[in-house]
């Protein structure tokens, strides 16, 4: 996850793979995988993939390959 400046994060547990918190976002809950949450409080606004798309990035552990085999993977 990336969270933006002076974001706070208060009683969530888990900031999902992939996610994204807004600058100034005033987290309460759980973010989901691959979202894009903002406002205080924050809410998921959007999904940066479709949820086809997130569950193939979540099933492929890309984070555990090498760099080399990233880069091919998104040359395909």
């Amino acid at each position: 996850a990336c969270r933006g400046a002076k974001a706070a994060i208060r009683g969530a547990k888990r900031a999902g793979s992939g996610a994204v918190i807004g600058a100034g976002a005033g987290v309460t809950k759980d973010v989901p995988d691959y979202a894009l949450e903002v406002g205080c409080p924050a809410k998921v606004i959007k999904k940066r993939f479709s949820e086809t798309k997130i569950q193939e990035l979540i099933d492929s552990k890309w984070w555990e390959e090498d760099l080399d085999v990233i880069k091919r993977m998104n040359n395909e």
